[in-house]
Formats: C-alpha cells, sequence, structure tokens
C-alpha cells in the first residue's frame, strides 16, 4: 500500500535540443499516515531519451524518466 510521487520544477527548456532543465526534482513514498523523501536532486533530461533516477540504501528505487517533445 505505498505509493511515488514525483515533483520537480521546470527551470529552463532548450527548443533546439529539446532539453528540459529541473530544479528540485524530488521522489517521494507515500504509506499510510507517512510521507518519505527518497532523494532531492537538479537535472536535466533530453528529449526521447531515458534519464534513470535513483534511491540508493537498503531498499534502492529507480525511476526511468522519458521527455517525449510534443
Amino acid at each position: 500500500d505505498r505509493s511515488y510521487r514525483l515533483a520537480f520544477t521546470p527551470v529552463a527548456f532548450d527548443e533546439a535540443s529539446g532539453s528540459l532543465t529541473l530544479g528540485d526534482c524530488t521522489l517521494m513514498e507515500e504509506s499510510v499516515g507517512s510521507v518519505r523523501e527518497l532523494f532531492r536532486t537538479n537535472t536535466v533530461v533530453r528529449g526521447g531519451e531515458y534519464t534513470v533516477l535513483a534511491a540508493t540504501g537498503a531498499s534502492p528505487r529507480l525511476l526511468v524518466v522519458r521527455v517525449v517533445p510534443q
């Protein structure tokens, strides 16, 4: 009964490369009555490419993000 929430702030978009700069990119794990931050970072995701975000530790979590320009 856990869920995950990805939150971020878009900072800049480069139309030529399809790159999106994300600030304050945070992955949180939510369960009944609690929220735990797994990681917080700044990153750049590129259009059409996969970006792997990870939280290490006893129970590693991997999140794969793909931006598809429209």
